[in-house]
């Protein structure tokens, strides 16, 4: 069936708000219309049966469809890569990227990095500024704590993070704290918050303030942690220095630019040595 933009559909306008709301609350109100006929008409009637059709539905669908769907979704994950790529992969990668595109549930966008190179008597001060947009894709809220990690060797400094949404607005001061199974890693962490769909127009922006040390003349490795597509690297520096980060097309003055996806394990890279 052919549509002109902008001409109201109700084939269209039901088949969103059925991909649009999770099985639960279709089974919940289904169930509930059941229960009513069913209360509402005696046995022998034809609403009554219809009751009873729409309890067992119901049940079926918030006690079964999980299940059912999950094991479809296991059973298909099993052997897609062989379609995909035409050959079997090993178990050890096929799960690594099964997780990668499963359990990815949330995306950061526009990730903005500033960094100021501060030359001491003898190491590299950077302060550094970042800022960027969680987004989540799916059709629920996601609870979400942020996280940033440090070696304790780096001599960390963690001043701040804070977010602003049009939904509410947070600042913390987190305490830098030994990770359990690797003590000379140190993190800091922000308040768990719900993440809404991006559907509902909800946007959340996270900034926050840090401080490294590092030789007079090394190199910084700007790690990600999340999914992030678009990032923008801006560097300030003196007169004295050399600076460099990971080559791409729209590289201007002391701005770099890259439109790729970073998945969790890459990173980009920022050289620095002193010229005078």
């Amino acid at each position: 069936m052919s549509q002109t933009p902008g001409a109201f559909s109700l084939e269209t306008w039901w088949e969103k708000l059925i991909e649009r709301t999770p099985v639960k609350y279709i089974s919940l109100v289904l169930g509930a219309i059941g229960i009513w006929l069913v209360w509402e008409f005696p046995p022998g009637y034809f609403r009554y049966s219809i009751g009873e059709a729409a309890v067992i539905a119901a049940l079926l669908m918030l006690l079964v469809d999980p299940f059912l769907k999950a094991r479809l979704l296991k059973e298909a994950a099993r052997d897609i890569f062989e379609y995909l790529l035409g050959f079997d992969q090993q178990p050890q990668l096929k799960e690594r990227l099964k997780r990668l595109v499963f359990d990815t549930k949330l995306f950061r966008k526009n990730f903005n990095g500033r960094y100021k190179l501060v030359p001491q008597a003898d190491f590299m001060q950077i302060e550094m500024e970042f800022d960027f947009e969680l987004v989540n894709p799916t059709e629920e809220a996601i609870e979400f704590q942020y996280k940033i990690d440090f070696e304790q060797a780096e001599n960390p400094r963690l001043d701040s993070v804070t977010l602003v949404s049009s939904e509410k607005n947070y600042a913390w001061r987190p305490t830098l704290q030994t990770k359990e199974d690797e003590p000379w890693v140190l993190q800091g962490f922000a308040d768990p918050v719900e993440i809404q769909p991006a559907s509902k127009g909800i946007s959340y922006r996270f900034d926050g303030k840090c401080a490294v040390s590092y030789p007079l003349s090394f190199y910084y490795a700007q790690h990600f942690g999340y999914p992030t597509i678009g990032v923008t690297i801006t560097i300030e520096y003196p007169e004295t220095l050399e600076v460099d980060a990971a080559p791409t097309p729209s590289h201007e003055g002391n701005v770099w630019r890259y439109e790729r996806l970073f998945m969790p394990g890459d990173h980009i890279s920022i050289r620095w040595k002193q010229t005078k």
